[in-house]
């Protein structure tokens, strides 16, 4: 099947940035394996072609112009990836390079304002040089002539992360004195008897990239490769006038995805945008009237507004929003209001405290009410989260004490666990030593875990035990007692809509931290309770709805990948 039959339709199912990577990724296969364009008997063979170039680093070499290379190893039939074209040869990369030398290295000092310019491992881009971010180095005339840059040489990244070592781009036309650095190697080819664009072409497959990727020596946070690797490599080599029809037939056709990536992520973006104004509307909506027809623009483009996975992440925000607003289920005047749930549950903390099975906290300052929440519905109250629920914090035992973990019974969590709705096993374990000698402290089931501090994502999340544990120092704890445990549904959805916000207020330098302060200091708008268990369970039934939703987006999106690879390859 011909791509060029295909391409005019890939509109229908090239549908995301990504599908247009992997539309990239076919096309390169077709190009190297002699399949994107047709073969012209009246070409010089690639066999030929490789005579001559023998015979020219032969001159070369007897000239003194040339060191005598290596002679590389003799591909085994065995080891060709594929099959070629008759007219086609594999051939190792030295046989064709006139010449491969590393960079030149200078500290990272020596860069100046003037000087020569010098083309980084951040200068490779896409396949391409990017002239963006030039640094500059002040050369001798015998430097300059080492490392100097022709048109036509071909830069390779030597050293890089493993996903990205091997990158290479060709030197366009040269308008001022270039040289390149110690972190890429320059492979330069024999004149007019190899198409350094082509070369690029097949640096750019699949199968050269898993090569480096499998083949790079890894080191401390850097994977690298060497001449001798680059020297080694098969490449597959088509006649010369291919190898000009071949580059030309790929940049006309990278020409037109990029143009559809372009307009894919726009259509992608501006769908978010619409996404977000919509729901923002709903949020925004002061009476019933602005909300039924905020209400109306999301129900009547739901299908549209709905086909990215993106966009339910915002959707799940703006329920969660809604329901803290008062505006996901109706208010009942009948309700007993929250000023009297709280009376309740300070009287009943007052008692617990009294009691001696709690003990009492000290007070924390308020958070300013107009900064956080608009007017509240009739019945609501606004109240801190440490007049509502006790709240605590854990410990880290210290490490290499083998009494605090050996043979140790006691679930013991930390922050990194926040990422679910609920916590049901712990991966560490400590022992009673550990809770008599240190801070830490076993919560019972059905406690609030936020996560103060941790990598990525987990500040501010929220989670639920559904076993007894402890926690470390990373995790704030909120316990719930007697009439206060109906609260701890709502209590929860509150956090899980306040994880933006709440993240905000973190502090420090690399990785900013929240403290059991901040927290106790939350402020929540809180519901009468019979409206927060009609939110509970409205809340219950739009996340069911949500998550099949995505699931059925998962389904879709992996069917027409299917379909995507389908195509692609029965057009190679």
């Amino acid at each position: 099947m011909s791509l060029d039959l295909l391409f005019p339709h890939f509109e229908t199912l090239i549908r995301t940035p990504e599908d247009v990577a992997r539309l990239n990724q076919a096309i390169l296969a077709l190009a190297v394996q002699g399949k994107l364009v047709p073969q012209d008997p009246a070409d010089e063979p690639a066999s030929e072609l490789l005579k001559r170039i023998r015979a020219e680093k032969q001159r070369l070499v007897k000239e003194g112009k040339l060191e005598e290379s290596k002679v590389s190893r003799r591909i085994e039939p065995a080891a060709m990836p594929y099959e070629l074209p008759e007219s086609w040869e594999w051939v190792r990369l030295g046989n064709l390079a006139e010449s491969m030398s590393n960079g030149i290295y200078k500290p990272a000092n020596f860069y100046d304002d003037d000087g020569v310019a010098c083309l980084r491992m951040y200068n490779i881009q896409d396949g391409r040089i990017s002239f963006h971010d030039l640094k500059r180095m002040d050369l001798t005339g015998s430097e300059i002539a080492t490392y100097g840059l022709r048109e036509g040489d071909l830069l390779v990244n030597r050293v890089n992360s493993r996903e990205l070592v091997g990158k290479a781009a060709v030197i366009p036309v040269i308008r001022e004195l270039l040289v390149y650095e110690s972190k890429n190697i320059r492979v330069r080819f024999l004149g007019e008897l190899t198409e350094a664009h082509f070369i690029n072409v097949v640096f750019r497959t699949s199968v050269v990239k898993t090569e480096f990727e499998q083949s790079a020596k890894q080191t401390t946070g850097q994977a690298s490769i060497n001449q001798a690797q680059l020297n080694d490599l098969m490449v597959p080599l088509p006649p010369l006038a291919e190898q000009r029809r071949i580059v030309a037939k790929v940049e006309s056709l990278f020409a037109q995805t990029r143009a559809l990536e372009v307009k894919l992520r726009q259509a992608r973006d501006d769908l978010v945008t619409v996404n977000r104004a919509a729901l923002h509307r709903l949020s925004a909506a002061m009476d019933a009237g602005a909300f039924a027809a905020a209400w109306a623009t999301v129900r009547d483009a739901f299908d549209l507004l709905y086909d990215d996975p993106r966009n339910v992440v915002e959707l799940r925000q703006a329920i969660l929003q809604l329901a803290v607003q008062g505006k996901l289920v109706p208010q009942d005047p009948a309700d007993e209001p929250a000023s009297e749930l709280l009376k309740r549950i300070r009287a009943e903390k007052r008692r617990l405290v009294k009691e001696g099975k709690v003990r009492e906290e000290k007070a924390v300052p308020s958070a300013r009410a107009d900064e956080l929440f608009h007017a509240l519905p009739p019945g609501w109250t606004r109240v801190q989260l440490d007049a509502i629920t006790l709240i605590r914090t854990g410990s880290t035992p210290r490490r290499g004490e083998s009494k605090y973990y050996e043979n140790g019974d006691i679930p013991w969590i930390t922050s990194s666990v926040t990422g679910a709705p609920f916590i049901t096993q712990a991966s560490e374990f400590i022992t009673e030593v550990a809770l008599k000698e240190t801070n830490c402290q076993i919560y019972p089931k059905h406690t609030l875990i936020v996560a103060m501090y941790g990598q990525g994502k987990t500040r501010g999340q929220v989670s639920e035990l559904l076993i007894d544990a402890a926690t470390n120092q990373a995790c704030a704890a909120l316990v719930f007692h007697g009439i206060a445990c109906e609260i701890r549904p709502y209590v929860k959805i509150f956090h899980q809509k306040n994880y933006r916000e709440l993240r905000s207020l973190a502090e420090g330098g690399a990785q900013p931290n929240l403290n059991i302060g901040k927290i106790k200091a939350t402020l929540i708008p809180l519901p009468p309770l019979a409206e927060q268990h009609r939110i509970v369970a409205r809340v219950d039934q739009l996340m069911r709805l949500c998550d099949a939703l995505e699931a059925g987006l998962a389904r879709a999106e992996g069917a027409r990948r299917a379909l995507t690879a389908a195509v692609l390859g029965g057009a190679a």
